[in-house]
């Protein structure tokens, strides 16, 4: 018998948060542009733990036959600052290896941003589990 609640996949399938604009949010210039491959994984690595977490149809009647609605601009700008993180913390191990690699003192800073590094889903835990599926 098929599970009647299967994972939602509604973020993965219909958000609009592309590369493009993924981009335009961060105000990556040029020199990143043959990223689009690694921003696209990042993106839906993103997007497939907030439908997780959420466990959000995002249809008229939060049903996964329901009529699908937009998905909220919470839940998008949630998956661009995410994203952006992961991609903040890519870019800046690239930099300490060159560093590292070029015999330089690799001095890390602590910037009091180690409370940044937990996803803070507060944001959009109002849309978490609309049918109390999971029981949370």
């Amino acid at each position: 018998m098929a599970d009647p609640y299967p994972m939602p996949t509604a973020v993965q399938t219909r958000s609009a948060t592309n590369a493009d604009a993924f981009k335009v949010y961060c105000k990556i210039d040029e020199a990143y542009k043959g990223q689009d491959d690694e921003i696209e994984t990042i993106l839906a690595a993103v997007k497939r733990d907030v439908d997780k977490t959420l466990w959000n149809y995002f249809t008229h009647n939060d049903l996964p036959t329901g009529t699908p609605v937009d998905i909220p601009e919470d839940v998008e700008l949630f998956i661009k600052k995410r994203a952006a993180r992961h991609f903040e913390w890519r870019v800046e191990r690239q930099e300490q290896e060159k560093l590292d690699q070029e015999g330089s003192a690799a001095l890390r800073v602590s910037t009091g941003k180690q409370s940044a590094d937990v996803d803070d889903y507060e944001p959009i835990l109002y849309l978490r589990d609309p049918l109390g599926l999971i029981g949370f």
